[in-house]
């Protein structure tokens, strides 16, 4: 499921002190056979103001060092947060696309 709008969302300050942002896309990958998929897959639209609203929350605990060098624990943690606000393990796989980090 590809969310239509891009994402962009500061980052936790770093030692360097500066302000820094990512400006991303983000896709969800779903296991279709699951129990939460049956429930919430085929009106997660309905719940993307909800999931952005997550999305910012885990991103903008990342610093702009900690994003850009451990990719896969931010998409971990994404995918990690997403599925606890929906109960359900349905959703596997957090990816970006067109990630940019200034």
């Amino acid at each position: 499921y590809d969310i239509a709008d891009s994402f962009t969302v500061n980052l936790k300050k770093d030692s360097d002190g500066e302000d820094h942002f990512a400006v991303f896309s983000v896709t969800l990958s779903m296991d279709k056979e699951n129990e939460g998929y049956k429930t919430y897959g085929e009106t997660i639209s309905e719940k993307e103001s909800l999931i952005k609203s997550e999305i910012n929350d885990v991103v903008s605990g990342f610093t702009l060092e900690e994003a850009q060098t451990n990719r896969e624990a931010l998409q971990e943690a994404l995918k990690e947060r997403l599925n606890t606000m929906f109960d359900s393990d349905f959703i596997i796989k957090v990816a970006f696309r067109d990630i940019v980090f200034q």
